[in-house]
Parts: C-alpha cells; structure tokens; sequence
C-alpha cells in the first residue's frame, strides 16, 4: 500500500548500505574534503501494507545506523500520522534523534507510542528527517563553518497500513526478520527511510550565525549530504527478541500508567495513575512515550 501523491506528502523511500566509519578529525585551516560515511534513518515499524489488529501497545519505530555520525548533524524528523477517515484531523510531531554516545557505531532506536491505532482505520505514516550540514566560508583569513538546514520536506518518506479486527498482533521481531530473509527483494526494495552521506572532518562554527537552539558545549559542523537513490538498501536493521521486550515492557507501562488504561493492564488506584502520569514530559502526555536505545 505505497502512498500515493494525492496523500499530505509526496512520498520517496530511501535507505543506503553502511561502510565503516571513520573517526572525526577537526581542521584548524583550509577545509577539504574527507573520507564520508553513511548515516541511516529508517522506519522499522509498522511495516507498509500490512493489517494489524487494533491495539493501544503499538509503538513507531525508527532506527539509525552509524549513530555516531550524529553528533554534528542535529538530526530530527516530523511525522505525520492520518486516518483516512478522518482527513485533516492527523497528529503531528517532532522527534529529535538526541543520540548520546558518539563514540558508539551500533544502531540506535527510537519509538514513539501514539494511542490512535487502539481503533481501526486506513492509516498513512509520513515522515521526513532534516539535519544540518556545513557551508564553508572565509572570512578574515580563516575558514569556518555556517550551519544550513537542510530538509526532506519536499520528498517525505513513509507507509501505509490498516487496524483492522482479526489482523495480526504486534510482532517487532518477525516483522524485520521477514524482510532481512528474502534476500533478493532485500537488494532491490527501496525501504522506508533516508541516508546520508557525513564527511569525516568537522569545522569551528562562525559564532556570527551560531544558531540559539545549538548548546554552547557544541561548536563544530560537518559537511552533511543525502545519498543517491542507488546506494540505497532497506534491509540491514533487525530487531531482536532482547530488543523487543525493552520496547514491549516500556510501552505497556506508559499506556497502563495512563489516566484510561486497558482492561488488561494490572491493577492501579486512580490515585496512583495520576500520580504515575504527573511526572511524564509533554511529548508523554500528548502522543504516548519516547524511547531512546542503543543496541
């Protein structure tokens, strides 16, 4: 169930294959271009074109490789969730990839709850991933880096799938493996995601166009570019049983400390909900829960 151009966004999937990744080294003079590696964004969960039986433990998952590749590219997405059903009534929101360990090359997760799939519905996932790249530039006899946003708003990514009563349960480890061993439809299948190309020498930011957001502990940019659609490849990212019960347990919690838990969860005093649900941060009480892993 590909979306088609008449959806919110137009959308182009796009994923690359991972060479090694080399360490970053800081230029003090004249830049020139490095050594680049890929960094890779991709949408693991839930799968295009498939029916899952409605459920309020549904977590979106994403995943990226080479997280270390991180640091100086400030990457974060905006998805978009829709029920046909109910046009112009989708949910909207920002997930910045805050990966902490730099020095680390496994994949990093992040997962976001959304309550909405409790229902069934035709529903599209739309996303596009923005970072930031380093435009170099002399000044005074030095050459340093302005910070420029770059951004997929124009060619978002994204799936399309059904809640639907008698559909399939939640099954984060089957549903990579599956993709991972058909081989063949692994070398040709575009994928749910982005790459993109970072060059392995980082610049000093120019303090005059030092954007207010950055923390001062972050000074450097690096020259970041997205790949071309034939380095691209979906098929790398599994998520293993380990994995999957991180994710199930955490998500289950959130849902079952909320205000309206399901009838399944274990048994709480409102007291104690309210309590439990004070203490979340605004994306939790907005959309469900936010989890960050690295794996």
């Amino acid at each position: 169930m590909r979306l088609s151009s008449q959806t919110l966004w137009p959308v182009v999937a796009s994923v690359a294959f991972l060479g090694a990744v080399p360490s970053i080294a800081f230029v003090p003079s004249k830049p020139s271009v490095g050594v680049t590696a890929v960094m890779q964004i991709d949408l693991l969960f839930p799968r295009d074109d498939q029916v899952y039986a409605p459920t309020p433990y549904m977590p979106i998952v994403f995943a990226v490789q080479n997280p270390s590749l991180a640091r100086h590219t400030y990457p974060s997405m905006l998805v978009h969730l829709q029920n046909s059903s109910t046009v112009g009534q989708g949910t909207t929101y920002t997930q910045a990839l805050n990966v902490t360990n730099w020095s680390s090359n496994e994949t990093f997760f992040a997962y976001t709850l959304v309550d909405t799939f409790a229902h069934e519905g035709n529903w599209t996932v739309d996303w596009h991933l923005a970072w930031y790249s380093c435009k170099i530039e002399e000044r005074d006899k030095a050459f340093l880096g302005l910070m420029e946003r770059n951004c997929t708003c124009e060619r978002p990514s994204g799936v399309g799938f059904i809640t639907k009563n008698g559909g399939q349960a939640i099954d984060l480890v089957a549903s990579t493996a599956a993709a991972a061993a058909n081989e063949t439809a692994c070398a040709t299948e575009p994928g749910d995601g982005f790459a993109i190309n970072v060059d392995d020498k980082a610049m000093q930011i120019d303090n005059l166009f030092r954007p207010d957001w950055l923390p001062l502990s972050e000074d450097k940019c690096i020259i970041a570019s997205e790949t071309t659609p034939s380095a691209r490849n979906a098929c790398r990212v599994k998520i293993d049983s380990a994995l999957a019960a991180n994710i199930t347990a955490d998500v289950r919690a959130k849902v079952c400390a909320g205000a309206n838990p399901p009838s399944d969860c274990p048994s709480k005093s409102a007291a104690q909900r309210s309590a439990t649900v004070g203490v979340g941060c605004g994306l939790t009480a907005a959309f469900g829960a936010l989890g960050l892993l690295l794996a």
